[in-house]
């Protein structure tokens, strides 16, 4: 492994090890987000789901802009929103802050993902990008599964900010390990794509359907409210169809839309992605209350410790049973389990 794939290995798992541990730790920390800053339920809400709804709405946006502006230059860009996102939450001293900064991270993450995957596929070591791939996968599911313990554990040892203030500190590292690509050329085509406005209607329409999904019940499934909010985004998404039908590049080519390789690992991933997010709430709600009842948050942590462990484990035994016998079997054995497991 050279010097540049490896900065990009470092620097790509280090920023989604903070992508993981946000996703998850501030369901623990929103005790003590609670205790101090008075929030009522709704606004805890909105704290957890802010990050999320951004996130989603923009992750398409992230990928476009890789194309347009440069995949290490639009990495780094996320790295940088994220890390103001983290700095307003960390000094944040009401709840309208709080929630603007949690979007703000939301947005970061959506321009880290997708342009980690293309750092990493634009610096491939001399055997290929594999590897680099798979750290990085396990890096961010083995961040995703501890994200709870660390914030419990900073939340009751030092403060929910500390959650925020670590993760600014290890995206300072990510964005100095990854500084050196900026000057390097990139193995990977630059399409001259410009659909920002498909970006911006596809924006839209994740935002309203994540916020539908979450306001639906507060407003009343059959009321105004939800009705408008569903007629508009019925709209935008049949104009944003009409848009990508006539765009010279689409946000998302048609052929991948019949590709059965490409439907199936997508629906597998969100298949596995809704089964961790389940683990991982159903989690946080039993780490809360079992804190109440004087339990330490690291004796409650050792509940997802076979959970991390595991994925660390048979991503090296997946690697194994891939040379003998494809990839197809470890898979196909890997969404067995977790329908087993979940």
């Amino acid at each position: 492994m050279n010097g540049s794939s490896r900065r990009a290995v470092v620097a790509v798992c280090v920023a989604m090890a903070v992508v993981g541990v946000n996703t998850t730790a501030i369901g623990v920390a929103t005790r003590g987000i609670a205790d101090e800053l008075g929030v009522s339920l709704r606004e805890l809400e909105w704290i957890m789901s802010a990050y999320l709804v951004t996130a989603a709405a923009f992750a398409l946006v992230g990928g476009r802009m890789g194309d347009v502006v440069g995949r290490t230059r639009t990495f780094m860009i996320g790295c940088g929103i994220f890390v103001v996102g983290c700095l307003l939450a960390a000094v944040a001293q009401g709840t309208t802050v709080l929630i603007v900064a949690r979007a703000i991270q939301g947005v970061g993450a959506a321009l880290v993902m997708p342009a980690s995957i293309e750092v990493v596929a634009a610096h491939p070591a001399s055997s290929g990008p594999r590897g680099a791939f798979r750290a990085r996968g396990i890096v961010y599911a083995s961040a995703f599964g501890v994200g709870p313990l660390i914030g419990g554990v900073l939340t009751d040892n030092v403060s929910w900010r500390a959650v925020f203030w670590g993760e600014l500190a290890l995206l300072i590292v990510a964005i100095g390990v990854a500084l050196p690509l900026l000057r390097e050329t990139s193995q990977l085509p630059k399409p001259r794509t410009r659909d920002f406005l498909g970006a911006t209607l596809v924006a839209l329409v994740v935002f309203l359907v994540v916020l539908i999904a979450s306001r639906g019940r507060t407003w009343g499934w059959v009321l105004w409210p939800t009705g408008v909010l569903v007629v508009v985004t019925l709209a935008l998404g049949a104009w944003l169809v009409r848009v990508e039908a006539r765009t010279e590049h689409p946000l998302i080519h048609p052929g991948l839309l019949r590709d059965r390789l490409v439907i199936g690992a997508n629906v597998a991933t969100l298949g596995a992605s809704i089964g961790m997010l389940g683990l991982i709430y159903f989690f946080s709600v039993f780490a809360q209350s079992a804190l109440v009842f004087n339990s330490t948050a690291l004796g409650v942590a050792f509940a997802l410790l076979p959970f991390t462990l595991s994925i660390v484990g048979f991503a090296l035994i997946a690697r194994f049973l891939s040379r003998r016998m494809g990839v197809s079997g470890p898979v196909i054995a890997g969404l067995g389990l977790s329908v087993i497991g979940f």
